[in-house]
């Protein structure tokens, strides 16, 4: 079936803003690694691209509103299952060595997707009030995702999810 004109650029719309926001979350993740958090004084320059990181995370990837410019709803729009599937099966992958044996076994884990939720939905962009388990919880996601030697180390997201991205941009066809 052919696409409409109004398709067309409506799609062509989409893909200069998830282009745009891939940069600029690209961008901040080469400055996130340059930072040496080791010294106090870097610490809150640490955070405040970690948070605008984690926040473009949630927008990008783990909305699914029909009307946002996420990358889902840009892989649905321009059929792209297999890309689709990938990026879902990344999210969707177990968080910690616990969480995998978890779901191998049947039993409740948590996701990927689950844990960035967390830590953006409950305490970047709401301040909720959260239990200590939940605060120890968001410790420890923090604690993973700016470890550089962790498989779900941010930038080691991120550089999978740009390559599915970058994938798809090639396979894609107007």
């Amino acid at each position: 079936m052919k696409k409409t004109l109004q398709e067309i650029d409506k799609e062509q719309k989409m893909r200069e803003s998830i282009y745009f926001n891939m940069q600029l979350l690209s961008y901040r993740l080469e400055k996130l690694k340059s930072i040496n958090t080791m010294e106090k004084v870097n610490q809150f320059e640490f955070l405040t691209y970690f948070d605008a990181s984690l926040v473009s995370i949630r927008a990008l990837f783990l909305e699914n509103d029909k009307k946002s410019f996420s990358l889902v709803n840009f892989f649905e729009k321009t059929n792209n299952e297999i890309s689709l599937k990938l990026l879902y099966d990344l999210l969707d992958s177990s968080f910690n060595a616990q969480d995998e044996e978890n779901k191998i076994n049947g039993e409740k884990y948590i996701t990927l997707k689950d844990a960035l939720k967390l830590l953006t939905d409950k305490f970047i962009c709401h301040h909720d009030k959260n239990s200590n388990i939940k605060i120890g919880n968001a410790n420890y996601i923090m604690s993973i995702l700016s470890n550089k030697h962790h498989k779900h180390y941010l930038a080691n997201i991120l550089e999978r999810i740009f390559s599915i991205y970058s994938d798809a941009l090639l396979n894609t066809k107007n």
